[in-house]
């Protein structure tokens, strides 16, 4: 499916984790969501993106969440005439990693060069032994989407998305 401004663009996909996701699974998902991606957009570099993306928000449901459920859900989604690619997380989190998380998004969003901030972040991951929330820079840079949280007592969803151009990238 291409997502052309005369087509419809709504497909989606969900999975919902009882439990941490182990390596395997993390790679077993990637390629799901790469080839799914690649057959809807017909853009094997994009679909990659997608597939890192999903990739990494996996790690940090891993690394980071608390309790059950776990979500990954992407789609591909027309909002104000435009198709997008959206990847979302959802999951409960400790206090502590919910400021982090703030913190991080919002330093990502205020960025007018998301490479330097991603140096920024390999830099500062080398001197700490804490999380490095590389993955959410790299989701940045790399996959040049936007990060994005919303925030509901302990429950944090996270989304990455990026708006396409007649079912590619722009």
């Amino acid at each position: 499916m291409r997502c052309e401004s005369d087509q419809p663009c709504g497909m989606r996909t969900f999975l919902r984790l009882e439990g941490a996701p182990s390596v395997p699974m993390i790679a077993a998902t990637r390629e799901y969501v790469r080839s799914l991606y690649d057959s809807w957009l017909g853009n094997p570099d994009l679909s990659e993106r997608v597939a890192m993306v999903a990739h990494e928000l996996l790690e940090n449901l891993g690394k980071y969440a608390t309790g059950e459920p776990r979500e990954l859900e992407t789609e591909l989604a027309r909002r104000d005439g435009r198709c997008y690619v959206r990847i979302r997380t959802t999951n409960s989190a400790a206090s502590e990693q919910i400021a982090v998380l703030r913190d991080v998004v919002d330093e990502l969003r205020a960025s007018t060069d998301p490479l330097e901030t991603y140096r920024r972040f390999v830099t500062r991951s080398s001197k700490s032994s804490v999380g490095s929330c590389l993955g959410l820079a790299r989701i940045h840079a790399e996959a040049n989407m936007s990060v994005s949280y919303s925030i509901a007592g302990s429950e944090v969803t996270i989304i990455a998305e990026v708006a396409l151009e007649s079912g590619r990238e722009p």
